[in-house]
């Protein structure tokens, strides 16, 4: 989502509801299924998902940078045109 729609984001790694003890454990664990969901209507995703009984939490919001913070501090910050460029890259790599 952010790659593609040039939109960064900024996420909470606080809020994200887990048990892993490490930020590398957190950011790639592949323990249980989860979702991100973007919308311009968060209330209307709230009361359907609340309606459905689904555990849910916000976690981050969108931005012009792609960021992550623990403890208010920051964990990972990147210029969003670095990671598109980066991920562009990616394919002359592999060939």
């Amino acid at each position: 989502m952010a790659i593609a729609g040039s939109t960064g984001f900024k996420v909470d790694l606080d809020a994200v509801p887990n048990s892993c003890k490490r930020i590398d454990d957190l950011l790639f664990s592949e323990s249980h299924s989860r979702y991100i969901i973007g919308t311009k209507e968060p209330e209307k995703v709230r009361r359907a998902l609340s309606a459905a009984g689904v555990t849910f939490a916000e976690i981050g919001s969108t931005a012009g940078t792609i960021e992550f913070t623990k403890s208010k501090k920051k964990v990972i910050k990147l210029a969003l045109k670095q990671l598109q460029a980066s991920f562009d890259s990616l394919g002359k790599v592999m060939e």
